[in-house]
Order: structure tokens, then C-alpha cells, then sequence
């Protein structure tokens, strides 16, 4: 069995070498300079080449377009869409820069002006499919009626047009609520030749189409020859385009490690440059004690990837306060592949064992992956390592099923 400390160690190392781009040899073509930088993901490199390019010949629009288009790739989209006004104000009947600006709206969630580019792309080249595209994908994330009905004709006319493609989906119906179920388990070793842990989870939640989602689940623990069930539910509000909200809370009759009760609040904001930001307060309320968490998440998102950091400091009355960080990173492979990668060190109060609540060190590594088979099926996995101090060493792997009904 590998320590925890080798399995960070390589880990990291993969990481590491799959995000680093390959070493690149420019030479003196300046275009092909550019070429290769981008199809090496070398951004920075790029937007520096364009701008030396541009300096020399700063009427090359075919130059600016590019420029444009790298800096939406790397996830500045701010200025990707200076460079897009810019090129539309000149070229009005340019497909190509309209399409790409429409484009950027639409990360940057300017949803309504994206759709109006769109409209008018789609008027200058009517058979150019990936305008088709995203106005549906567009389209599809929209809650009003309005939206509803020009999703519904825009999937008849684009059946007919483009009968092969695979990103045609048929909207769902509208008027009821959208509910996905999520069963999954989860399997524990220790070391020291403890007993495992199991856990199996059964969750339901529903959009209700009006930027709310509710959600129920229900739990069961095994540890250490004991079981724990659990009960809870709870809700998360779009307030505002950039202000989320929510709470849950979740019971456990007759527990004998778990939290007899807990239940959390959060707030959380997007902000510019693709920065979001969550806070968080928890309570958990054992037999014997009670513990407070304070829980701050920042995030960034970048191309197909996000990163966040999370600090969390978890008060157990009776103790001093102890402090935990979660580094992240997700790579977005495409709409329905997604892999993941957490770091965690620090401090944790946890239940080690019926009655005893401790403030140990912990340290891990966590693994994940999801892929969607279809547009109401997908699949989830788990896995890592994580070390409670000097009581255990937990490797653990886990899977799940999400089925929208």
C-alpha cells in the first residue's frame, strides 16, 4: 500500500505535466510564430506575437481577429470583447467577427445581447451551423416563456436544416420542473487494520425553471461497525444575475457518530474577470459537542478550467480554532466530460469515533470525473487518499448514477 505522501507526490507530478505546454522553437516567420504558439496552447505567447505584429501593421484586421479569439481561449474576456467591438464597429457584415463577439457575450452571461448578435449572424450566413448552435445552447439556459417558444421553433427549423447534428437536442417539456436523481456509494479502507467505512446516498432535486433548486437526500454510514442514517434537504436561489443563496440541513436520528443535526447558509457572488466568491457558516451539533464552520471559496475560471481555494476554520467549543485549506482544479473537456483534482492540508474537527469530536491534522488528495452518456444519464466517480492524523490513513473510491426524469 503507497503512503499518502508518494501519492500526492505523483499526483501532482501528472498534473503538472499535463497542464505544462510542450517546449516551443520559434523562429523568424512571424505567422507561423503565431500558428504554432496557439496549436501548443502557449496564449501568452501568442498575444505577445499579435501585438508585435499589429504594431508594425496595425490595419491586419485578420490579425486583430485572431488576437480576439486567443484572449477568449485564455478567459479574458473583457478584453477578447474590446477587440470584438472594435472589429464589428468596422466590419458590420463580417459573420465571422459578429459570431465571435456574440460568442464572448455569452461566456461573459450577457445572454440577451449574445442572442441579438446571433440573430444577425445568422442572417449574414444562414447555413453556418455553429451560429446555430449556440443560439440553441443559448436559448436553452433562458427561464421565460418568451425564450421557451423561440427554443421550441428554433429546434423544428434546425431539425429540418441540419438533420445529422449531434448537438440537437429536443427541448424538454417546459412546463413541468426538471428532476434528477443521484444514487451513489462509497467505499473506505483504513489502515491499522481498522474496520471500513461504507456509504450509500440517494438524492433528489428539482429546477423548478424560475432560478430555484430544491434538493432531499437521505444517507447511510458505516463505521467502525456501527451505522448512522441520515435525512435532510435544502435550497439554492439565483437572487440576482450575480448573487446566489441557499441553506440545507440535515438530521440523524438515534446517531451514534454523526451530527445529530447540522444545518448551513451561503451567499455567493460573481464578479468581473470570471472571479466567483462563496461564503458559508455550518453548524454541526453532536451529543457531546458543537462545532461552528466558517467557510470562504474563492474561484476563478479560465478556458475549460476553473480553480478555487477554500479556507475553512471550524471552532469546537472547548478548543481553539483550527484552519483547513482545499486547493481545486477542474478541466472542462467538453459539455459532457469533466475531471478534477483537490489538494487539502491543515486542520479538521471530525467524529473519530462514537462520542469523541477531535481537532486533528489532516492532509489528502482527491480525484474526480463525471461524463454525461446522454442528455439524461451520467456518470460519476471518486477517488483518494486522506490522513486523520495519527488515528488512521482513509483510500477511498466511489461511484454514482444521475438519471433526469
Amino acid at each position: 500500500m503507497i503512503s499518502c505522501r508518494r501519492f500526492i507526490i505523483a499526483a501532482l507530478c501528472i498534473v503538472a505535466l499535463a497542464g505544462a505546454p510542450p517546449s516551443v522553437s520559434y523562429g523568424t516567420d512571424l505567422t507561423a510564430d503565431i500558428d504554432l504558439a496557439i496549436s501548443q496552447r502557449d496564449f501568452v505567447t501568442a498575444v505577445a506575437l499579435l501585438d508585435e505584429h499589429l504594431v508594425e501593421q496595425p490595419d491586419d484586421d485578420n490579425k486583430r481577429f485572431k488576437r480576439a479569439q486567443v484572449l477568449g481561449w485564455m478567459g479574458e474576456y473583457s478584453l477578447a470583447r474590446d477587440g470584438f467591438d472594435g472589429l464589428v464597429k468596422k466590419h458590420p457584415d463580417n459573420v465571422d467577427y459578429v459570431f465571435g463577439r456574440a460568442r464572448i457575450l455569452g461566456l461573459q452571461g450577457n445572454d440577451a445581447e449574445a442572442l441579438t448578435e446571433l440573430r444577425r449572424a445568422r442572417a449574414l450566413a444562414p447555413d453556418y451551423e455553429a451560429i446555430w448552435q449556440l443560439q440553441f445552447q443559448l436559448l436553452s439556459r433562458q427561464k421565460s416563456a418568451d425564450a421557451k417558444l423561440k427554443l421550441n421553433a428554433l429546434y423544428l427549423e434546425a431539425e429540418r436544416k441540419f438533420p445529422q447534428a449531434g448537438w440537437l437536442i429536443k427541448p424538454r417539456d417546459q412546463t413541468r420542473s426538471d428532476w434528477t436523481i443521484l444514487a451513489g456509494l462509497t467505499f473506505e479502507q483504513l489502515s491499522r487494520d481498522l474496520p471500513g467505512w461504507n456509504r450509500q446516498f440517494l438524492e433528489v432535486s428539482s429546477d423548478s425553471g424560475d432560478r430555484v433548486r430544491y434538493f432531499f437526500r437521505a444517507s447511510r454510514y458505516e463505521r467502525f461497525d456501527r451505522s448512522d442514517s441520515t435525512i435532510g434537504g435544502g435550497a439554492d436561489w439565483q437572487l440576482t444575475r450575480n448573487w446566489l443563496a441557499g441553506f440545507d440541513a440535515n438530521i440523524s436520528p438515534d446517531a451514534s457518530f454523526q451530527a445529530n443535526n447540522e444545518y448551513s447558509l451561503h451567499a455567493g457572488r460573481k464578479f468581473a474577470k470570471n472571479w466567483v466568491a462563496d461564503l458559508r457558516y455550518r453548524r454541526r451539533n453532536y451529543d457531546t459537542a458543537t462545532v461552528d464552520f466558517y467557510i470562504a471559496t474563492t474561484e476563478y475560471y479560465f478556458g475549460n478550467f476553473r480553480a478555487a481555494y477554500t479556507l475553512g476554520l471550524a471552532d469546537l467549543r472547548g478548543a481553539k480554532v483550527s484552519a483547513g485549506h482545499t486547493i481545486t482544479l477542474n478541466w472542462y473537456r467538453n459539455d459532457r466530460t469533466a475531471f478534477g483534482v483537490s489538494l487539502s492540508s491543515g486542520n479538521e474537527a471530525e467524529a473519530i469515533d462514537a462520542g469523541q469530536v477531535l481537532v486533528t491534522s489532516v492532509r489528502g488528495i482527491a480525484l474526480t470525473g463525471r461524463h454525461a452518456l446522454n442528455d439524461r444519464i451520467g456518470l460519476h466517480g471518486w477517488l483518494g487518499i486522506h490522513e486523520q492524523g495519527d488515528f488512521y490513513r482513509r483510500q477511498y473510491a466511489g461511484m454514482a448514477v444521475s438519471i433526469r426524469l
